[in-house]
This record gives structure tokens, sequence and C-alpha cells, in this order.
């Protein structure tokens, strides 16, 4: 069963692109102070920047209007990880 997870964690990380300099190893990067506890991480889009319209917590994918498809939880980390460069 965990096996099955992280093969399936895995297929979803690899259709997002890298960001140059990162990786998705679940190294721990403490933000602090820097981001606001109300940034909207899970609902800019983290290809073009605009910021969509608020989502409900169930809705865990997304396409942005510029065609940028999101796992919600993946776009969010993509986002927090560029505040944290």
């Amino acid at each position: 069963m965990e096996l099955e997870r992280s093969q399936d964690v895995a297929r979803k990380a690899s259709k997002f692109p890298r960001i140059p300099g990162s990786n998705i190893t679940g190294e721990v990067v403490d933000l602090g102070d820097r981001v606001d506890q109300w940034y909207a991480s899970t609902q800019i889009c983290s290809s073009c920047g605009e910021r969509g319209q608020k989502k409900a917590i169930d809705v865990r994918e997304w396409t942005c209007a510029c065609g940028a498809h999101h796992d919600r939880d993946i776009n969010a980390s993509v986002n927090l990880l560029r505040l944290a460069n």
C-alpha cells in the first residue's frame, strides 16, 4: 500500500515542471516570517502568477486561465518554494 502511494506521488510530481535549483524530496524549508499566514499559495497559478478565484477546500485540481493544470498541494508547494528562494 505504501509503495503504491509513493509511486502515485512520484507519478503526479513528474507531470509538473521543475523549478531550477529545487527538488521535491521532502526537504524542509523554513519560511519563518517571510510568508503571511493568509498568503494564497493554493490559489495563485505557479505558471503565470495570476490569482484565481477562491476555491472550495474540496477542489483538489484546477486549471488556470493560462491553460496550466494544477494539483492544489503541489501548486502551493511551488509557490512557497519560490518565496523561500
